[in-house]
Parts: structure tokens; sequence; C-alpha cells
């Protein structure tokens, strides 16, 4: 009787820890594919994703530049900007 039901019962145990291990690899593997996207993108896309954002900087400065040149001087539109006035024994 009781021969027959401990082997079961380890048969069992060792079924349950095989699963158990397969699901842990499984696991393990997918950590690692999720870390290495995140390695990635901390070292690739983060720098492309900062230097946008200088470039989005530099380029909204430049537009607030034209803006305020443009209110001064709505006509430079049409003609461009005009020489500087000389100034007086010029």
């Amino acid at each position: 009787g009781e021969l027959p039901q401990l082997a079961q019962r380890i048969q069992h145990s060792t079924a349950t820890f095989d699963r158990m291990s397969d699901e842990l690899t499984r696991a393990a593997t997918s950590t690692r594919t999720a870390m290495d996207g995140t390695r990635q993108f901390t070292s690739e896309t983060l720098p492309e994703i900062h230097q946008l954002v200088l470039e989005l900087h530099d380029l909204t400065q430049s537009l607030q530049r034209v803006s305020g040149e443009l209110e001064q001087n709505p006509s430079a539109l049409l003609y461009g900007k005009s020489a500087a006035k000389r100034g007086p024994g010029e």
C-alpha cells in the first residue's frame, strides 16, 4: 500500500518540479528579452530623443526671432530684411 502511493507522490512532485523549472526558464528568457529592450532604449533611443529636443528648442528660438522681426517690420516678409540704416557720417 504505502510504497506505491509514495512512488506516485514522488512522480507527481517530480512532474510539478519540471513544470515549475520550465516556467522559470521561460520567465527568465522573457525578463532577459525585456532587459535587452530596455538597454537598447536607454542607449539608443534616449540620446536620439535628447538630440531631437535640443533641435526643437533651437527651432523654437529661431521661430520666435523671425516672429519678432516680422512684428517690427512686416514688409520683410515680402521684401526681405532691409540693410541696417547708416549712422551719421557713414
